[in-house]
């Protein structure tokens, strides 16, 4: 599974349009732009809460990638952590396969 949720993330990156980082993703998602909210599973808890509060209240899907920040961060070829990660347009991506991956 890991490998898969890897291409597919690599793949919304380079065909679709994603924002990075906590307040632009609560911006995007208040403004009910955000088809998916990316969280890593060791989001702070605070950060964790808000995000799928809001989420909740637009009907923004989450998925929890099930690997750390850092690696989220590597996924996404950023040189530092990435706990959050919005995505605006999936590209070639359906993210619906992804979301339903994330609740088996």
């Amino acid at each position: 599974m890991h490998m898969d949720v890897n291409s597919a993330i690599k793949r919304i990156l380079k065909t679709g349009k994603v924002v990075y980082g906590f307040n632009q993703s609560l911006k995007k998602i208040a403004n009910k732009k955000v088809k998916l909210m990316i969280i890593s599973k060791n989001i702070p808890k605070e950060l964790k809460d808000k995000i799928e509060y809001y989420c909740k209240i637009s009907g923004t899907k989450i998925f929890t990638y099930p690997g750390s920040s850092l690696e989220l961060g590597e996924v996404c070829g950023k040189p530092f952590l990435v706990s959050s990660l919005a995505v605006l347009d999936e590209g070639d991506v359906d993210i619906t396969e992804l979301v339903k991956e994330s609740k088996t």
